[in-house]
């Protein structure tokens, strides 16, 4: 029979998709690297910890599917970043009296994408294979 703390230690106490830290009592999840719903098994081969906000996010996708989804959210957040920051540079270069109220609101836009992607996804991550 599986333990929980087996399935913990398999990433030494993190999410195995973005890393976090575990409590080894909180409330990580347990999570099917192939979900039950694609034909995923209770094996201890299939089983991951997982962090609350990983798993809510995974749903029914597959590790590599997951993966994929965060690398291409993170592309478009920072494509959505890099815009706003080239809009802050172009206030900045035109000199206006308004400046100041219109780079104000760029920076703010561009702090709220940063902290959206709070990328609670690191470089770093493990992702077991599906």
């Amino acid at each position: 029979m599986l333990r929980r703390g087996n399935i913990y230690h398999k990433t030494d106490g993190k999410c195995a998709y973005c890393g976090k830290e575990l409590e080894p009592f909180g409330t990580w999840h347990i999570d099917h690297a192939k979900p039950r719903k694609q034909g995923g098994n209770n094996e201890f081969d299939n089983l991951w910890p997982a962090c609350a906000n990983c798993n809510g996010q995974k749903k029914g996708k597959t590790a590599t599917e997951f993966q994929c989804w965060v690398i291409s959210s993170s592309i478009e957040l920072l494509q959505r970043t890099i815009k706003r920051l080239a809009c802050a540079r172009s206030i900045l270069n035109s000199g206006d009296a308004e400046t100041s109220k219109e780079l104000r609101e760029a920076i703010m836009n561009v702090i709220s994408d940063l902290e959206e992607s709070q990328a609670h996804f690191y470089t770093d991550t493990i992702i077991p294979s599906s």
